[in-house]
């Protein structure tokens, strides 16, 4: 295995690209931007939350990606705009055909972020390496 593909940025690169356009066209790495247009209904947070383990012949980590979606009025939860998102996301993760990375889904749990006031589902998924 090539050691260079363990790299954080190289895995980041990867899931960058498995994701925009394909869930949003607002993905992020690490962070969400400080400032919001208005007019972004979406957005989707790329995080390798744990370390990334190398066995030998492949490598594994996880990562959470979170999938936010701009509240209705009243600040009521865009449902149908969060199952959306979760539903281009399982699409992109099946169709991934990369021969040096495969994710899979591990957990999916519901999220609200205080400061910015939008519901988020955070999707945990492991990737390997090969």
């Amino acid at each position: 295995m090539n050691n260079n593909l363990k790299n954080i940025s190289n895995i980041e690169d990867f899931l960058f690209e498995t994701f925009y356009g394909k869930v949003s066209n607002n993905v992020y790495i690490s962070n969400l931007p400080y400032n919001i247009k208005e007019d972004i209904e979406d957005m989707v947070l790329i995080e390798i939350v744990s370390s990334i383990t190398d066995y030998g012949a492949m490598a594994r980590g996880i990562v959470l990606v979170s999938l936010f979606a701009k509240p209705l009025n009243s600040n009521i939860k865009n449902a149908k705009l969060l199952n959306s998102l979760e539903e281009k996301l399982n699409k992109a993760i099946e169709s991934s055909s990369d021969k040096h990375y495969q994710i899979a889904k591990y957990s999916t749990y519901q999220g609200y972020d205080k400061s910015l006031k939008w519901h988020n589902i955070k999707v945990e998924l492991i990737i390997k390496i090969f």
